[in-house]
C-alpha cells in the first residue's frame, strides 16, 4: 500500500515542482503565470507535514498490543471461473452501454464527448459503463493464474481475449488513466508475484504512459477517422505544444502542486471535510436533485475562472481547504491509519489470485486519491470491482489478532 502512495506522491508533489524550478519552459498553467508567484517553501512545508503525519498514522501504535483485522478466505474459489464470469459481465455491460447510446458507431465517433459529458447523458448507460471494466479484472486475474500456476491453452486463450477486450474498452472509453491502468496494474502483479522489478517492462510502459498522457485524448477522439485521422490529430497536438513536448507532458502533473498555492491564496471559508458527505449526495443528481458541489469546482474556479470539475485539488490542498494546517495534520494521520487498516485486511487473502488483484487495484485507487482527492470519483472509479469484492467477502471471514508491538516508525 505504502509503495503506491509513495509513487503517487512522487508524481504529484516532486516531479512537477522540480521541473518547474529548473525548467524555464511553459510549464505553469491556469491562474499563475510565473514560478515567482509560487511559494515553494510554503508548498513543500505543507507537503512535508502531510507526509510525516501520514507515516505516523501508518506505523505508530499507541497501545502495547496492536489489534489487527484481516480477512481469510474460508473455502476455495475457482479463479478461472470467476475470471470468465467477470469477462462475460464486462462484455454484457459494454453491449448495454453501446445500445443505450445508439450503437457502436455513435459511441466510437463520440467517445470523448460522452466521457466529457458533452452529449445527452444516459443514466442507465453511465451506470452500466462502470461495469465494462470488469474485463480488466478478468485480464488481471488470468494474468495472475498464468504466471503462478496454470499455463494451459485455455488460460492463454482467455488471457489474450481479456487483454484484447480490455484494450478495446480502454480506447473506446477514451480515458487515458483507465487505459494506462490496464498495464500499470499488470506490471505490479508481475512484480508482486516475482518479488523483483522488471526494468525491461518499465522501459515499455514508461514511453507508452508519456505518449498516452500527451496524445491519448487526441488519439481516442479521432479513431473514427482512421489512421490518417489519428496522425492528423497527433500533428495538431504537436503544433499546439509548439514542439515543446516536455512542457506538454509535465503540465498534466501540475494540478496537485499548483492547487496548494491556490488553497493558500483562496479566501474561501474552511469546508470542515464536508466533501465526504457531499460525495455521497452527488449520486442523487441522477434524480435531478440539487446537491452541494465538492471542492474540485471551487478549486477549478479559483485557478481558471470557470465553475467546473476540471482541476482536482490533490490530497494536500484538499486538506488545507478543509481546515488549514490542522486539516493537513488530521487528514494526513487519518489517511495513514486507513492505509494500514486496508493493508492488514488483505494480508491473508492477497496470497490468492483473486485477492492479489483486488488488493493491487485497491492500492492503486487509494493512491490515486493522493493526486485527485475526490471521493466521488474514487467511488465511481472502484464501482466495477464491487462484484469481486462481494464475492471475496462472502467467502471470507473477518479475524482479529493482537500482536505485541512497540510504537515504531
Amino acid at each position: 500500500m505504502l509503495t503506491f502512495i509513495n509513487l503517487f506522491f512522487l508524481v504529484s508533489y516532486i516531479i512537477y515542482p522540480v521541473s518547474l524550478w529548473f525548467y524555464e519552459g511553459r510549464v505553469i498553467p491556469w491562474k499563475y503565470t510565473s514560478k515567482d508567484e509560487i511559494s515553494f517553501t510554503s508548498n513543500f512545508f505543507l507537503i512535508f507535514i502531510f507526509y510525516v503525519f501520514l507515516i505516523l498514522g501508518f506505523y505508530v501504535r499507541f497501545s502495547k498490543y496492536n489489534t489487527r483485522l484481516y480477512l481469510k478466505i474460508k473455502q476455495k474459489i475457482d479463479p478461472i471461473k470467476v475470471a470468465v464470469i467477470l469477462l462475460i459481465l464486462g462484455i454484457l455491460a459494454f453491449i448495454l452501454f453501446v445500445i443505450s447510446y445508439g450503437g457502436l458507431s455513435y459511441v466510437i465517433q463520440n467517445a470523448g464527448a460522452i466521457r466529457g459529458g458533452y452529449v445527452e447523458r444516459s443514466n442507465f448507460g453511465a451506470i452500466v459503463n462502470l461495469f465494462t471494466k470488469n474485463i480488466y479484472l478478468s485480464f488481471w486475474i488470468l494474468l495472475t493464474i498464468f504466471i503462478t500456476s496454470n499455463k494451459n491453452k485455455l488460460v492463454l486463450i482467455l488471457l489474450i481475449l481479456s487483454l484484447s477486450s480490455s484494450i478495446a474498452v480502454g480506447i473506446i472509453g477514451a480515458g487515458r488513466l483507465d487505459f494506462l491502468m490496464i498495464f500499470i496494474i499488470a506490471y505490479f502483479i508481475i512484480v508482486s508475484i516475482k518479488h523483483k522489478f522488471y526494468f525491461r517492462y518499465l522501459i515499455l510502459i514508461l514511453p507508452l504512459s508519456l505518449y498516452t498522457i500527451l496524445f491519448g485524448k487526441e488519439i481516442f477522439g479521432s479513431i473514427q477517422y482512421g489512421y490518417s485521422g489519428v496522425l492528423n490529430a497527433i500533428e495538431y497536438k504537436r503544433e499546439v505544444v509548439g514542439g515543446d513536448l516536455f512542457s506538454g507532458i509535465i503540465q498534466y502533473f501540475a494540478h496537485p502542486f499548483i492547487s496548494i498555492q491556490a488553497s493558500l491564496d483562496s479566501t474561501e471559508s474552511y469546508r470542515f471535510f464536508s466533501d465526504f458527505p457531499y460525495s455521497f449526495l452527488f449520486f442523487l443528481k441522477i434524480f435531478n436533485l440539487q446537491v452541494p458541489e465538492t471542492i474540485v469546482y471551487y478549486n477549478t474556479e479559483f485557478l481558471s475562472g470557470i465553475f467546473e470539475s476540471d482541476i482536482p485539488a490533490g490530497v494536500v490542498a484538499f486538506s488545507y481547504y478543509n481546515l488549514g494546517i490542522l486539516g493537513i495534520i488530521i487528514f494526513g494521520f487519518v489517511f495513514g491509519v486507513v492505509s494500514k487498516v486496508i493493508e492488514d485486511l488483505f494480508i491473508s487473502i492477497k496470497q490468492s489470485a483473486l485477492g492479489i488483484v483486488l488488493y493491487l487495484f485497491t492500492c492503486y485507487s487509494y493512491g490515486w486519491f493522493v493526486t485527485h482527492a475526490e471521493l466521488r470519483i474514487n467511488i465511481l472509479f472502484m464501482a466495477f470491482s464491487i462484484p469481486l469484492l462481494v464475492l471475496i467477502v462472502f467467502y471470507s471471514k473477518l479475524y482479529s489478532t493482537k500482536s505485541l508491538q512497540g510504537t515504531s516508525i
